[in-house]
């Protein structure tokens, strides 16, 4: 993961894999390049050089279909 870009336009570049042991790492860059000193126009991200993405999150079961009727 890199940032470049202009004055104008930030880009956040992905690649290769990403999952969620890298999310921390795509979340400081997105709110780095949000927060910088100046901002910016446009905020990119590039995710063309991305070979995988997976990001799997627990979640609390809500209501069946049969339980809500």
């Amino acid at each position: 993961m890199w940032v470049n870009g202009d004055e104008q336009r930030r880009v956040v570049h992905v690649g290769g894999e990403m999952d969620i042991d890298r999310a921390g790492m795509l979340g400081a860059a997105l709110h780095a390049a949000i927060t910088e000193a100046g901002g910016h126009d446009e905020i990119v991200v590039d995710l063309a050089g991305l070979s995988f993405l997976r990001f799997l999150r627990a979640q609390r079961p809500g209501p069946s279909a049969a339980d809500r009727g």
